[in-house]
This record gives C-alpha cells, structure tokens and sequence, in this order.
C-alpha cells in the first residue's frame, strides 16, 4: 500500500513535462513511449531465464524501489528531454519488477490460512487510497508545481525500500523450488 500511495505519477506527468520541459504532447508522447519500452524490457526481464535466478525477492523489490525513486526524483528535477526519457524507462522497467516481486513476498511471507484476509484488506484499502494521493496530489501541483510533488513521491518509494530491508522477515524471503524442481 505504500508503494500504491505514489501512483498519482501518471496523472501529473503531463503537467511535469509542460512545467519542467516547457514542451507539449510530443514530448508527453515520447515519455510515456520511454515507460513503455521499460515495461517491455521488465517484462523480457521476467520471462526469460533470468528469472530463474531471482530466489532473493526482498532484495530486488529494495533494489527496484529505490532505482524507481531515484528515477521518479529525476524526472521531478530534470529540465532535459532525454534525461526524463531515460528516468521514465526505468521507472517502467522497475513497476513491473516491483509488482512482480512485490506480489511474490506476500505470497511468501502471509501464511495460507491468512491470505483470504490480508487479501479482503489490501484491495478495499487499496480502493481508497488511490483515488485519495491522486487527488491529494493533484491539488499539491495545482498550488506549488508537479516538480516538488515528483521529488516528494520518488522519495518516499524508499520508504518501503528499508522496510523491506529492514524486516527480516521479507528480506531473508527466498524462493525454494521452481516449477521445473518440482516436476
């Protein structure tokens, strides 16, 4: 939930680009293409054998998190077209990583019998969260500017960062057997 509190991203990255790079729907077009790109080659990432090697999920979630907040905070303080493409690719790359990896600590740390509930939790939470930081988000760059409000949001995707590193629990996480193993 607190990687989901930062998702007003893509409501306030047309307002970014006009504020920041002072340019319009090319360069909109072209950013939200880069975060395509990303996501392609996070999805790439994932099917080939490399996931194979990812038995440590806590530790690429961390890893993915505070990459995609660096990019975010980039793409906040940037003036430069080329350097927002380049942010706005690893933020995609790293949202699939992050969804991937997150999904998979829940499942390997939320004991069976308490998955129905933490489930029946996280997706109404969820609902109001998002549309309230969107909104929330919305009025903050109304007043102040998008720029301040992609630093603050990339920033705090290290918060979950260190609670994954910090919780041993999630950290320590390791993936025993594959599908392959256990055939």
């Amino acid at each position: 939930m607190l990687v989901n509190a930062s998702s007003f991203f893509m409501i306030l990255l047309p307002a970014l680009v006009q504020q920041q790079l002072h340019m319009g729907a090319v360069a909109y077009g072209a950013v939200l293409a880069a975060q395509a790109v990303g996501s392609g080659v996070a999805g790439i990432l994932l099917a080939s054998r490399l996931s194979q090697h990812l038995r440590r999920p806590g530790y690429v979630t961390a890893i993915a998190l505070t990459l995609s907040g660096a990019s975010v905070v980039t793409m906040g303080q940037t003036h430069y077209l080329w350097v927002m493409l380049v942010a706005s690719g690893i933020v995609g790359c790293t949202s699939g990583l992050i969804g991937v990896t997150l999904m998979t600590l829940i499942q390997l740390t939320v004991p069976g019998e308490h998955m129905g509930k933490a489930r029946a939790l996280m997706i109404p939470l969820n609902t109001v969260l998002l549309p309230l930081t969107s909104l929330l988000a919305g009025w903050a760059a109304q007043r102040f500017h998008a720029a301040p409000i992609f630093t603050a949001g990339g920033l705090w995707l290290w918060i979950p960062a260190l609670l994954v590193l910090g919780l041993p629990t999630l950290r320590r996480s390791r993936i025993t057997s594959s599908p392959e193993s256990s055939a």
